[in-house]
């Protein structure tokens, strides 16, 4: 089965396409996996517009950032992230047309992460992210800190 948007908005559950009982329920789970990653967007863009200014005058920022991300994503998923982050283990690759491809090192592996749109070659992503719903690896949000 080769996956779609589709799939990942819905976020099947190993159960096939017919996972939605109905067309409606469908809709609804898709809805909500937009709104959720909506809001992932949002506190990712605060995190940006504060650490632009070294969080100075807004030192409470940081924590409620990481609140809000630890109320979206796991927070097994955030530390690995902020880890791979501080061990230097993100790299970006430029095309000589300027187009971005990160690498993440893993655990003895490294992964590719596109940044702009919602990738990981990373089995976790393949698995957690398009399979059962979870917005996204250590490895984009690590790209994306």
């Amino acid at each position: 089965h080769r996956f779609t948007m589709a799939d990942y908005l819905v976020g099947q559950t190993g159960e096939g396409p017919s996972s939605c009982a109905t067309l409606a329920d469908c809709a609804e789970r898709v809805k909500a996996r937009v709104d959720r990653h909506q809001a992932l967007q949002d506190m990712l863009l605060a995190i940006t517009t504060a650490s632009q200014t070294n969080f100075q005058g807004n030192e409470g920022l940081l924590a409620d950032c990481l609140t809000g991300l630890s109320a979206l994503l796991p927070d097994s998923v955030i530390q690995q992230a902020l880890q791979l982050v501080d061990q230097g283990e993100v790299s970006c690759i430029q095309s000589r047309r300027g187009r971005r491809l990160y690498s993440v090192r893993g655990k003895g592996v490294s992964h590719m992460v596109i940044a702009n749109g919602l990738y990981c070659s990373c089995p976790y992503y393949a698995m957690r992210v398009i399979e059962a719903g979870e917005l996204c690896c250590k490895h984009w949000l690590s790209v994306q800190l």
